[in-house]
């Protein structure tokens, strides 16, 4: 157990219950053990810096190229990048600024080209410290959706929920 994680003080595990609800079987494949043992480690990428937590304004957003995603944006109090080896991001793929339906959520990378986390933000009150993210043309192959395309809003408020209890 990782003190600096969020989900190692409840033990809920949210990550877990998110591939287990919305992940495809080679995801959950790839993904759940690992989790768990932690080989994998899935931080959770929704706030921005201009928005708060208020998920349905999203400027992060991600575009078709080909079977790919490209992936620009800003994610602040990036909960669990301290040493996570996935970061599970919000993006806006469709839709208008402010509507529920048009946002996706995908799991990227932490080594990808164009992901970085430039600071991190301590925060008194949490148990880790919450990254600043940039994602500058970050590409990912379209087996990275968690989630149904453009219901990325589902997954972010099943983690929400889950993770509360934890707080």
């Amino acid at each position: 157990n990782d003190l600096q994680s969020e989900s190692a003080v409840v033990g809920n595990f949210p990550q877990v219950l998110l591939m287990h609800r919305f992940g495809t079987k080679a995801q959950q494949e790839r993904f759940l053990e690992a989790m768990i043992t932690g080989e994998e480690r899935v931080a959770f990428g929704l706030t921005e810096p201009r928005h708060g937590s208020d998920a349905t304004w999203l400027e992060t957003t991600a575009v078709r190229d080909g079977s790919d995603w490209v992936i620009s944006g800003d994610k602040r109090f990036n909960t669990g990048l301290h040493n996570a080896t996935t970061d599970l991001v919000f993006a806006r793929t469709s839709g208008k600024p402010g509507e529920a339906l048009g946002i996706t959520a995908f799991l990227v990378p932490t080594d990808a080209p164009g992901f970085e986390v430039p600071f991190m933000w301590w925060t008194l009150n949490m148990p880790t410290d919450h990254a600043e993210a940039r994602l500058r043309n970050v590409r990912v192959p379209s087996d990275a959706v968690l989630g149904a395309e453009g219901e990325g809003l589902l997954v972010a408020q099943a983690f929400v929920h889950e993770n509360r209890i934890r707080q």
